[in-house]
């Protein structure tokens, strides 16, 4: 019979080191199934998808308001699944919102819960630190600064180095490559390609990629030889971006449905939406302009909650 491991991932990023994650321990050899919440990628390998990440992705105080009778349903149903399968190990990514509560809910099964890919609670909402410390044996962190934070506060932490840095090969740096890949697209290496990166949730494609697109044809008035990439979220399809397109919009785009090191390797400017596209354009050293536009309400909230001078 299969050992069972539950694995929360409702992020694109996080989704793609729990796909990362799955397909090693398949490598290795071992019988273990997957369930629970995560992304269609995880769902090829065999994962059973309890909850869909592509659903549950928000970002925001109010944006998350139409999706809470989603995410009741999915918590009432995972903590239901791993009651009636008893999984060897849990295994929560990000979302605290969602996993702490779910660590809540099943602590008391004695099932080693560990979290990986720590929330950002050093720099907000500081007070999960004690929820950790309550319901999470062990965090498993990305960042090299966060193992002496859990360690500070008493909590078992191990920094296992950025699983993002394991996307990048080197044949995607070469520039024959990336003169290839573009040829693909009709952009020559004359071309000035601009990439738009509006984010990996259907709210941030909202929000975003009119503003991204007015940008870009401002943007094509100044730069000769301009083409401009849309460049589409693991999340996404090509066909759910476009659902979003203003229609008075007078731009020739190419739109990229690829790994994101992949897109972005052949682009020549980024604007990117914050989060962790950044990292990976960062990583390929590419110039870039980052913006978020967030929901009134969410806007105005936030600027109470985060005081810096420059926000």
């Amino acid at each position: 019979m299969k050992s069972a491991v539950f694995i929360s991932s409702a992020e694109a990023s996080s989704g793609l080191y729990a796909q990362r994650l799955i397909e090693s321990l398949k490598n290795n050899g071992r019988d273990i199934g997957f369930f629970g919440v995560g992304t269609p990628e995880m769902e090829k390998l065999g994962f059973e998808r309890i909850g869909k990440s592509e659903e549950m992705a928000v970002v925001g105080i109010f944006e998350v308001i139409p999706k809470i009778a989603l995410l009741k349903r999915v918590l009432e149903k995972t903590t239901e699944e791993i009651k009636k399968r008893k999984p060897k190990l849990i295994i929560l990514m990000d979302y605290s919102g969602f996993n702490l509560r779910l660590a809540k809910r099943i602590k008391h099964l004695g099932i080693p819960m560990i979290y990986y890919v720590s929330p950002q609670i050093w720099a907000w909402k500081k007070y999960r630190i004690n929820l950790i410390k309550k319901y999470i044996d062990k965090m498993i962190v990305i960042l090299p600064f966060e193992e002496s934070f859990y360690k500070e506060n008493g909590i078992e932490a191990e920094f296992v180095g950025h699983p993002l840095l394991d996307e990048v090969s080197e044949r995607i740096l070469t520039r024959e490559y990336q003169l290839a890949e573009r040829s693909k697209f009709g952009v020559s290496e004359k071309d000035h390609l601009l990439g738009l990166m509006p984010g990996s949730r259907r709210s941030e494609i909202r929000n975003h990629l009119e503003t991204q697109l007015k940008t870009a044809e401002i943007v094509s008035q100044k730069v000769p030889n301009l083409k401009i990439a849309v460049l589409v979220a693991p999340t996404l399809s090509i066909e759910e971006l476009q659902k979003f397109m203003p229609e008075n919009h007078s731009l020739n785009l190419i739109f990229v449905k690829r790994e994101p090191f992949e897109m972005v390797s052949i682009c020549d400017t980024i604007l990117c939406a914050s989060g962790t596209a950044t990292l990976t354009v960062g990583i390929l050293e590419k110039p870039m302009v980052i913006m978020y536009k967030a929901a009134a309400l969410s806007a105005f909230l936030a600027k109470q909650i985060i005081k810096l001078p420059n926000f």
